[in-house]
This record gives C-alpha cells, sequence and structure tokens, in this order.
C-alpha cells in the first residue's frame, strides 16, 4: 500500500512504483515528466515544493502532508517522508520517499477535535472513566458544579467522590 518515489541528484523524480500509479492512474512517462508535481494540491504544492527544496539543499531528512489526487479525482492526505541516499562510492544520488494515505487518520482528528470542544463547552457536567470506575477527565462544567478541579477528581473512585464527597 506505500507510495514510493525516487529523485535524481538534481532533485527530479526517476522513478516511481506500481502502487503510485494505481494511485494517481497515470503512467511512469507521466509522472517521470513532472507530472506527479500535477497531482499535489494547487494550495498544497508551494509549501512542499519549499520543504523538498530545502531539505534537498541540505541534503536532510524531511516529512511533509499534502493532498494528493487520487485517480478518481479526490484528494487524499498523504505523509511523504524523503530520504538522501548514496551510490556505491557514498557520493550523494538523490532522493528515496514513502507516502502513505492518512486521510483517516486526519478526518478522525477533525472529529475528535470536534467532540472535545463540545465537550469542553458543554453546559453539563462530563465525566469520562475506566473500567472499574476510576475516573479520567472532568469537563470543566462539572469542576464548576462540583468544585473539585480536574486533578482532584483524576483518579478517583467515581461512586465515592459523588456520594461520599471525598476524592
Amino acid at each position: 500500500p506505500t507510495l514510493i518515489w525516487r529523485s535524481d541528484i538534481e532533485g527530479e523524480c526517476n522513478y516511481v512504483n506500481q502502487t503510485w500509479l494505481d494511485f494517481t492512474g497515470r503512467t511512469l512517462a507521466e509522472e517521470i515528466a513532472g507530472g506527479w508535481a500535477g497531482s499535489i494540491h494547487p494550495d498544497d504544492f508551494p509549501d512542499y515544493l519549499a520543504a523538498y527544496r530545502e531539505a534537498f539543499r541540505e541534503r536532510r531528512p524531511f516529512t511533509a502532508e499534502y493532498r494528493l489526487r487520487r485517480c478518481d479525482g479526490e484528494y487524499r492526505w498523504v505523509v511523504d517522508m524523503g530520504n538522501p541516499y548514496t551510490d556505491l562510492d557514498g557520493n550523494f544520488a538523490g532522493y528515496t520517499g514513502v507516502c502513505f494515505d492518512i486521510t483517516e487518520r486526519r478526518q478522525t482528528l477533525e472529529q475528535l477535535k470536534i467532540f472535545s470542544r463540545s465537550i469542553e463547552q458543554s453546559t453539563n457536567s462530563v465525566i469520562i472513566t475506566d473500567a472499574a470506575g476510576r475516573i479520567e477527565y472532568v469537563n470543566p462544567e462539572f469542576s464548576r458544579q462540583t468544585g473539585y478541579r480536574p486533578e482532584e477528581a483524576h483518579g478517583a473512585d467515581v461512586d465515592r467522590l459523588l456520594n461520599a464527597g471525598t476524592p
């Protein structure tokens, strides 16, 4: 499932694997002729190119996240990790890189941010416990209503805290 690419000593793409070609729906000739750049979302391309060029100049690894157009036209978020490589004599020979589709991870993180904001801003007390009934999280409204600071509630038995009033 890994998209693999390689660039030469000038920084020009000279190889992508079949997984890359299947993902983009393009031919190897199209990708090597600079077509790979057209698959990166236009809003993400300048930042990606700047990061790549800087790493290339410094001959250091880099990581970048950007949207890459899939063969069906949908942009998918990928994390791209590139590393310089050397020839058999130890001379810099270009970069190799891998890309992983992280779209679902990014979507999940966005949903978690929304969920977290709604809990934090809720006018209802929210308590999250582990399986043993020990408090792992309380929202600000819980603290406002009970007077317990989050650090006082954390680790306390929920029944004991709420029924006996002691953490």
